[in-house]
């Protein structure tokens, strides 16, 4: 009998996988994607934010800052002053204030609109104070027959200050003369006591002319109108973990706010969590210094490596990010401002990170078919990239090149899961997409 040897080989099955920039995130066949020192845009993804350094006019340490409207509070440690010290930064001009404790927020208000900038008020854990005009003074304590608090804000042309338990607050256009033992009239100064199991306060916000008072694991709806006596409270439960303190910040006509479990938002009716896979690598037993700034949240988190980032949610792309600097501390307003390795930056327009680093795209594919493959890959847009590859059955292969041309890696990396990094050193990049050129590896050319 005869056998006929020569039967055909088959060819090695080929597919490309492309996906815009708009779909690289976490769901089907991406695992995960994370930008670094990178912001979706209309566009695609660009470069970030930048920073230039502040020349600082005390060499103290800076423990925190606070971004007011065209003002930047620092807070600095002080031994041979006290425990704590304030300068502001203020443009070109700067001044110092001493002696406070631990401060737990600072914020603006504005009751009298004929005043040409609003007052600083600082809640710190003994008292409530202000810091007012340009002259080198020390916070003055308004707080009188209250005490301290964990925070506070401007709502019905009054100020609130939350305790533990309770919310203070003025007469409107009032910052003194707290009569709070005695006054339950609502037209006066006076306080609203919360005995709801709800834990304590915790930060506030105002949402659609409705102040909002968040405890632990709830929040206290006010709604007040002017001077007169036409209120409504409701005292609103949530099932989203613990709200962190300072943390509640409006963007894009919602509260957002981060708990132990990751970042949540409130529309004023119902709690939902975000869905963030960045949190998974955010230590949230650490402090978390949240602002709102150009529509987005921005907050200086702790990682699980133990290094501090600044986090950024942009609710319009629902897309999460990191900007590429060690902050120990960041605040924004109307610019954004952190300090890194004892220095002070100001948040600039696109620009690579403080230490010449670049620019970063982390994803991570799961492919199909039979034993896959991956043999190139494209970087759609504008720029030089870098692409890192790896698997865990086969190692690391690297490409180099212009973006929309094919690159083909050092060699074929074999496994289902691959994992990308993305990187350039141009402040004019632009990524609108990826593209894979993948095989099977059981159908291979002789």
């Amino acid at each position: 009998m005869i056998y006929d040897k020569s039967f055909p080989v088959p060819a090695r099955k080929r597919s490309v996988l492309t996906l815009p920039a708009s779909r690289l995130r976490a769901g089907g066949k991406v695992r995960d994607a994370f930008l670094i020192h990178l912001k979706e845009t209309d566009t695609g993804f660009v470069c970030a934010e930048g920073f230039q350094q502040i020349e600082r006019p005390y060499p103290e340490e800076i423990y925190r800052l606070y971004a007011m409207e065209d003002e930047l509070i620092c807070l600095c440690k002080v031994p041979q002053k006290g425990p704590l010290g304030i300068y502001i930064y203020r443009h070109a001009y700067q001044y110092y204030n001493a002696r406070l404790n631990e401060v737990y927020a600072c914020f603006a208000v504005n009751l009298h609109k004929d005043e040409p900038t609003p007052r600083r008020w600082c809640v710190v854990n003994d008292s409530c104070s202000y810091i007012y005009g340009y002259e080198p003074t020390s916070a003055v304590n308004y707080s009188q027959n209250m005490g301290g608090g964990v925070g506070g804000l401007e709502y019905a042309d009054r100020i609130f200050i939350l305790q533990d338990n309770m919310v203070c607050y003025t007469q409107p256009f009032a910052e003194g003369n707290w009569e709070m033992n005695r006054n339950t009239d609502l037209r006066l100064s006076g306080k609203l006591p919360v005995t709801e199991k709800l834990g304590t306060f915790v930060g506030g916000a105002v949402l659609n002319d409705t102040a909002y008072f968040f405890l632990t694991y709830g929040v206290l709806k006010w709604k007040m109108h002017g001077d007169v006596l036409e209120t409504e409270t409701l005292v609103i439960p949530m099932k989203c973990g613990a709200v962190l303190r300072d943390t509640c910040r409006v963007a894009d006509g919602h509260i957002y706010f981060f708990t132990e479990k990751g970042l949540c938002r409130f529309d004023g009716k119902t709690f939902e969590e975000v869905f963030a896979p960045c949190s998974r690598i955010i230590d949230f037993s650490a402090a978390v210094e949240c602002s709102a700034f150009e529509n987005k949240i921005y907050a200086c988190v702790a990682l699980k490596d133990g290094s501090r980032r600044v986090y950024v949610y942009d609710p319009r792309h629902e897309r999460e990010s990191f900007v590429d600097i060690e902050a120990s501390t960041f605040s924004a307003m109307y610019s954004g401002y952190a300090v890194s390795k004892g220095e002070l930056w100001e948040m600039t327009k696109r620009g690579l990170p403080p230490d010449g680093g670049p620019c970063r795209l982390c994803v991570r594919f799961l492919l199909g078919g039979d034993a896959p493959c991956t043999e190139w890959v494209r970087v759609e847009g504008e720029g030089e990239f870098t692409v890192e590859a790896s698997t865990e059955e086969d190692g690391c292969a690297v490409a180099k090149g212009k973006s929309d041309s094919v690159l083909p890696f050092s060699r074929v990396l074999r496994g289902a899961v691959l994992t990308l990094t993305i990187s350039s050193y141009s402040e004019d990049l632009r990524i609108t997409g990826l593209s894979l050129g993948t095989a099977e590896e059981d159908r291979y050319d002789h």
